[in-house]
């Protein structure tokens, strides 16, 4: 399993919220914000299954994730007339 670098874990620890994408058996995406994500170690994360049926039922089919995390920077662009 890989390893997740420190700048992947500073992502996860400091992003709110975290999106997590997975898919059923007919291949139907499934994406999900987590505010709960904590890493657990260098290959592992964590979430709280708060009332998440469709993430949760889709991991126990097929495991395979895609954790998504983006910081969004906001310009302070002012206008003069």
């Amino acid at each position: 399993m890989a390893k997740m670098s420190e700048e992947v874990k500073k992502a996860i620890t400091e992003i709110r919220p975290g999106l997590i994408a997975t898919a059923n058996k007919a291949g139907k995406p499934n994406v999900s914000p987590k505010g709960s994500f904590r890493v657990l170690d260098d290959e592992h994360v964590i979430f709280a299954d708060i009332f998440s049926p469709r993430t949760t039922a889709n991991l126990h089919r097929l495991p395979g994730t895609c954790p998504v995390y983006f910081q969004v920077r906001y310009l302070n662009l002012s206008v003069s007339s």
